[in-house]
């Protein structure tokens, strides 16, 4: 039990370290100046100002959970992995607009569309 703890909790750390450092990486090469920061919960977060380039913003979103899905998608298939590829794989649900990451594309998608319309 203790050593699926482990396991779990690294699993997760992880993920979720990719997951943010990804967010910070695109943001960082599409010039929107974004920094940590730390939540009510205690997980990092990315936060940048928003620059209304609803393009940028779209891609910042985007690209952590589809870079999480692809980086474990491509684990090899062995015990030690099969868990970090399950939290990885569940980046999917970050795509959905019930989440920060589905909400903030959706958002940027609708923004683009009201601009390209108007």
């Amino acid at each position: 039990m203790i050593k699926f703890l482990i396991i779990f909790i690294t699993s997760f750390a992880f993920v979720l370290f990719l997951h943010e450092i990804t967010h910070f990486a695109t943001a960082k090469v599409l010039g929107l100046s974004p920094k940590f920061i730390i939540s009510k919960a205690g997980t990092p977060i990315v936060r940048y100002k928003n620059s209304h380039e609803y393009i940028k913003i779209f891609f910042v979103a985007i690209s952590a959970p589809i870079i999480v899905i692809s980086v474990t998608a491509i684990l090899p298939n062995i015990s030690e992995f099969i868990l970090v590829k399950i939290l990885g794989i569940l980046n999917i649900i970050n795509l959905l607009p019930i989440t920060t990451d589905g909400e903030v594309a959706v958002y940027a998608i609708l923004k683009l569309w009201k601009r390209k319309n108007y």
